[in-house]
């Protein structure tokens, strides 16, 4: 592929998340790292696709050494690439939707000159302490629904396992809830898909819409009413 068609391939991706047409650091920063994101999974796809294409076509000398180093070498990437990339691309998703809300928290508290702080009676999950602070101290309007709440504490498991260690059992809850998100769940031993990678850009796109609207809402009452005073 000659680098103008690779070019051109990335323009035809649709952003899972844009901004709306207001210009605020920490929103623009996530949609240029988040469509990269989106760009990084479908291009390495194709890569680990080919390769194990290739792989699969690797031509057997017949000999019982060959068995062994095919066994160690191409069936143990053809086994583990695909999770390897899905489970990365999931943290990492994670990852710049976490540092959204840490950079929105920071405005926020600069805005209202609340400080930072979180309940210690209350542990909550990185995400769920955020949203709850800028709900609370900072009056942002976040309306989010009891479905969008399900698929962050899905997907959120499906990072956790796959940090920890990507073999364990789902708890069962978590792997209904799954279930009802995803078509190609295996019935018995679970392993991450593609889906699940999908379902983890549209859960974090949507939480970000949804805080970045709510942000510009609040953002417009105070300047109208710093205007007014």
């Amino acid at each position: 592929m000659e680098p103008s068609d690779r070019f051109e391939s990335s323009l035809t991706i649709s952003p899972v998340y844009e901004t709306e047409d207001r210009f605020f650091f920490p929103f623009w920063d996530f949609a240029s790292r988040i469509q990269s994101l989106q760009r990084h999974w479908h291009f390495s796809k194709e890569f680990i696709d080919f390769h194990i294409s290739q792989l699969d076509k690797a031509p057997d000398d017949g000999t019982a050494e060959w068995g062994v180093i095919y066994t160690e070498v191409a069936e143990v990437d053809i086994e583990f690439f695909p999770n390897y990339l899905r489970g990365s691309i999931i943290a990492m998703c994670f990852a710049l939707f976490e540092t959204l809300l840490g950079d929105v928290a920071e405005e926020a508290a600069k805005d209202t000159g609340n400080e930072i702080t979180f309940e210690k009676k209350r542990p909550l999950p990185y995400i769920n302490r955020y949203i709850l602070w800028l709900s609370r101290s900072c009056g942002l309007d976040l309306q989010i629904d009891k479905q969008l709440w399900k698929e962050l504490d899905a997907v959120r498991e499906l990072r956790n396992k796959f940090i920890h260690r990507i073999d364990r059992d789902l708890p069962s809850q978590i792997r209904e809830t799954l279930e009802t998100l995803s078509d190609n769940l295996p019935s018995t031993e679970f392993s991450i898909g593609d889906d699940h990678v999908e379902l983890t850009f549209s859960t974090m796109a949507n939480l970000a819409k949804l805080i970045e609207l709510a942000y510009l809402e609040f953002y417009d009452s105070r300047e109208k009413t710093n205007r007014s005073g």
